[in-house]
C-alpha cells in the first residue's frame, strides 16, 4: 500500500539546560581525522511501535520533545553545529518533525516496500543545504492512523557518531521519556574520537571515505532475512578445522560476499574486496575507552579476491577469523591510546594500499614522450590501465618570499594522467594533456598566497592522485549492528515491533551490507546494496535463497 505522509509540524528542540542559563554552552569538541573523513550522512534507524497505551499523537509527541530536550542537556554537543574541524557547542538544538498518515501500521509493515516508502519516514534537511550546516540530531515522528502505531526515526550526523553512539543516545532518550533515570546510559557522555585518532585539521584535507568506496553504478537495496534455523545450517556449512564454530555474522557475511561476487562477474571481471567495520569499544579496556563513548570509534579489516578465483564459504570464514583476530591482537598489544591510534591508522593505510589497482604506474622525473611506448610494451603482458605521475620542483614555481631556490627538503609536487585499457592516444595528445595538467598546477601554486594555503592545496592534489588510483574493484562495505540492543529501546510504548535502518535511501551508490538482529534476537536481517544488474542476479541465487528469504512479510 502507498504511504501518503503529511508533515504537520517542524520545530527546533533546544537543550533544557539552555533555558536555565542565558549563556549557551560555548566550548568546542574537536573532530578526529576519522570523523572528518566519514560520509556526510545521518546514521539513522526507524523504530516502529504499536500504540498499546492508546496515547494520542499529540501526547506522544509532547512527551518525546520534552524528554529530547532533557537528553540534549546531557549530550549538549549534539545540539551544536559543525564548524570546520570541530563542533561548536552553541545549543542551536535538534530538529523535530511530526507527520501523520491514515494508513494502519500493520498494513504498512505487511506490504513494506523498501525501495520507495522508507525515505518518507526519515528526517530530511533543506534542499541544497551543506552537510556541515545540518543539525547533528534530526528526528521525525510519524503517527499511523487511526491510533494504530508510531514510527520514531532518529538520525545523528556520521561526522560525529557511529551506530554504537546512536544506540547510546536513543537508549538514554528512551529511559528519560519513561522517567527511568536509574536506567540512563551515562550521566555525562564522553566524546572520545580524538582519544584514539589524531584530531582533524581543515588545512589537511583527507578524502571522504565515500569517495573511496563509491560505485560508478546506481545501486538498489533489498532486505533479506536469515531465520535462526537456517543460520544454524549455514554455520554448519561454514565450519572447518580452522574455525569449528563460526559466528552467525561470519557465516552470513561469507555467503553474501560469495554470492555478490558471483553476481558481479556477469557485469565485469573485476577483483572483489570486502571491508568489515569493528567497534573499538568492545576490544579495549574501560581504562582506554568506555563502552558508551561517543564518536566514530571504529576500525576494520578487509579481504580481497582476484578476478576468476573461486573461494568457498568455509575458506572465507577462516580468512575472516584470522584477519579479525589479527586486529584484536594488535589492539590488545597497544598499551596506550597513542600507540593504539598509531596502529589503527596503519591498518587504514594498509586498506588504501590494497586498493591499488591493476595499473602500470610510471613515475617520471622530467617531461618525456616514452609513456606511449611503455604502455604499448606492457599491453603484451597485461590489459591494465596505465598512469603516469610527473614530479615538479615547487622551488621553481614559487616566489622567494615563500620558498628560496636553494631550500633543502622534499619540496615536490606532481601531476598525473591516466589511460584506460585498450584506449589509443597519440604523442601530440599526450603532450597537450601534459601541458594542461602542468599549467593547472602552476596556476594553483601562483594563486596560493601563503605557505599554509599552498600546503593545503598541494595536499589536496595528492589526494586527487590517490582517488585516481581507485581500481576496477567491487568493494563491499560491511557493518554489523547485531547484538546492539536496539529492540530494547522503549519510549513508554513497549519495545519496537520492528526496526529498519536508513541504508535503503542514503547509500544508493555503495556496495554495502548491513546486518542487524531480527525481533527474536536470533534471526538476522541483511540489508544489501548492489548495482541493479548485480541485484537481479543475486536475488535469484539458489545458494543464497537456501538460507535467506527476500523481504518476508512483517506481522505484528
Amino acid at each position: 500500500m502507498e504511504l501518503n505522509l503529511e508533515e504537520v509540524k517542524r520545530e527546533v528542540i533546544k537543550p533544557a539546560s539552555a533555558s536555565d542559563s542565558p549563556t549557551p554552552h560555548n566550548d568546542q569538541i574537536q573532530l578526529s581525522i576519522v570523523d572528518f573523513s566519514s560520509p556526510p550522512i545521518y546514521v539513522s534507524t526507524i523504530f516502529f511501535y504499536n500504540n498499546t497505551n492508546d496515547l494520542n499523537s499529540e501526547t506522544t509527541s509532547l512527551k518525546l520533545k520534552t524528554s529530547l530536550s532533557q537528553t540534549l542537556s546531557r549530550f549538549y554537543p549534539l545540539a551544536g553545529r559543525i564548524d570546520g574541524s570541530s563542533i561548536t557547542c552553541n545549543d542551536e538544538g535538534a530538529v523535530f518533525t511530526e507527520a501523520r498518515t491514515d494508513l494502519l501500521l500493520s498494513d504498512y509493515l505487511k506490504t513494506l516496500n523498501t525501495d520507495e516508502s522508507f525515505e518518507k519516514l526519515l528526517p530530511t534537511t533543506a534542499p541544497g543545504e551543506s552537510p556541515t550546516a545540518w543539525p547533528l540530531v534530526n528526528v521525525k515522528v510519524s503517527s499511523f492512523g487511526p491510533g494504530s502505531g508510531v514510527a520514531v526515526a532518529v538520525g545523528i550526523s556520521h561526522l560525529i557518531c557511529d551506530a554504537a553512539s546512536l544506540f547510546t543516545f536513543v537508549s538514554d532518550w528512551a529511559a528519560t521519556t519513561k522517567g527511568n533515570y536509574n536506567d540512563l546510559t551515562v550521566s555525562s557522555p564522553l566524546f572520545a574520537s580524538t582519544t584514539i585518532y589524531p584530531p582533524a585539521n581543515t588545512s589537511f584535507q583527507v578524502p571522504k571515505m565515500d569517495a573511496l568506496t563509491a560505485s560508478s553504478e546506481k545501486c538498489v537495496t533489498k532486505r533479506f532475512v536469515f531465520e535462526s534455523s537456517k543460520i544454524a545450517e549455514l554455520k554448519s556449512k561454514a565450519a572447518s578445522e580452522t574455525v569449528a564454530v563460526p559466528t552467525r555474522v561470519e557465516a552470513i557475511t561469507a555467503l553474501i560476499w560469495k554470492c555478490a561476487t558471483k553476481a558481479a562477474s556477469s557485469r565485469c571481471n573485476w577483483s572483489s574486496m570486502i571491508n568489515l567495520a569493528m567497534d573499538i569499544r568492545l576490544r579495549t579496556s574501560s581504562d582506554i575507552l568506555s563502552q558508551d563513548a561517543i564518536g566514530n570509534l571504529l576500525t576494520s579489516f578487509f579481504l580481497k579476491k582476484e578476478p576468476g578465483s573461486v573461494i568457498e564459504i568455509d575458506q572465507i570464514v577462516a580468512q575472516f577469523r584470522k584477519a579479525k583476530e589479527g586486529v584484536n591482537e594488535m589492539i590488545k598489544e597497544s598499551a596506550t591510546t597513542a600507540t593504539l591510534g598509531q596502529n589503527l591508522m596503519k591498518k587504514g593505510f594498509e586498506f588504501v594500499l590494497a586498493l591499488r589497482p591493476d595499473t602500470n604506474l610510471y613515475v617520471v622525473t622530467s617531461w618525456c614522450m616514452i609513456w606511449k611506448c611503455a604502455t604499448k610494451a606492457a599491453s603484451s603482458r597485461c590489459n591494465w590501465s596505465s598512469m603516469i605521475n610527473l614530479a615538479m620542483d615547487i622551488r621553481l614555481r614559487t616566489s622567494s618570499d615563500i620558498l628560496s631556490q636553494d631550500a633543502i627538503g622534499n619540496l615536490l609536487t606532481s601531476f598525473f594522467l591516466k589511460k584506460e585499457p585498450g584506449s589509443v592516444i597519440e604523442i601530440d595528445q599526450i603532450v597537450a594533456q601534459f601541458r594542461k595538467a602542468k599549467e593547472g598546477v602552476n596556476e594553483m601554486i601562483k594563486e596560493s598566497a601563503t605557505t599554509a594555503t599552498l600546503g593545503q592545496n598541494l595536499m589536496k592534489k595528492g589526494f586527487e592522485f590517490v582517488l585516481a588510483l581507485r581500481p576496477d574493484t567491487n568493494l563491499y562495505v560491511v557493518t554489523s549492528w547485531c547484538s546492539k540492543r536496539f529492540y530494547e529501546v522503549d519510549f513508554g510504548m513497549g519495545v519496537p515491533v520492528w526496526i529498519g535502518p536508513s541504508i535503503a535511501s542514503v547509500l544508493n551508490n555503495k556496495l554495502c551490507i548491513l546486518l542487524m538482529d531480527a525481533r527474536d534476537g536470533k534471526s538476522v536481517e541483511a540489508w544489501i546494496g548492489l548495482p541493479e544488474q548485480d541485484m537481479a542476479v543475486f536475488m535469484r541465487d539458489e545458494d543464497l535463497l537456501a538460507y535467506a528469504s527476500l523481504n518476508p512479510t512483517i506481522l505484528i
